[in-house]
């Protein structure tokens, strides 16, 4: 008692799957509610595609310096991209600190206890502009600020 079905369509019969030789999934993916859908090659193109796969290996492995354990390396340099993009953004932190120390002194008295502040800042990002907009504006009360920065 089957609860499903299941169906293999290849296309072009053989007599025998001998006659296929070696075979080897490309792709799986759902076509629809219940139905799958499986791509491969076979025969020479099977092998031509498994030699492709190894040699994409064997280029990986040597741009990573050729590790004795490959899985291992790659899953530390990724812990490194992370280390060295949270030190990127401890530095932008620092670098945009010290900018509002220098535009703080920049700030301009106007009548009516307006303070005026218009400067090209450095920024690493929107998100860097606008907090050092807020910052700014924490410690100078009634201030009108013009920020503009070249991001990308």
């Amino acid at each position: 008692d089957k609860s499903f079905s299941v169906e293999l369509c290849g296309g072009t019969h053989v007599r025998t799957t001998g006659d296929i030789g070696f075979f080897k999934i490309t792709s799986e993916s759902a076509v629809g509610a219940g139905v799958r859908r499986i791509e491969a090659v076979t025969a020479e193109a099977a092998e031509a595609y498994v030699n492709q796969q190894l040699d994409l290996l064997s280029q990986v492995r040597e741009a990573l310096g050729n590790p004795q354990h490959l899985i291992p390396s790659i899953e530390k340099q990724g812990e490194e991209i992370s280390g060295l993009r949270k030190q990127i953004e401890q530095f932008a932190q620092q670098s945009l600190n010290q900018q509002k120390d220098q535009l703080l002194g920049q700030v301009k008295d106007l009548p009516g206890g307006v303070k005026l502040l218009a400067a090209e800042v450095q920024a690493p990002s929107a998100d860097g502009l606008k907090k050092l907009a807020y910052d700014l504006r924490q410690a100078v009360p009634g201030l009108v600020a013009v920020l503009g920065a070249a991001i990308d």
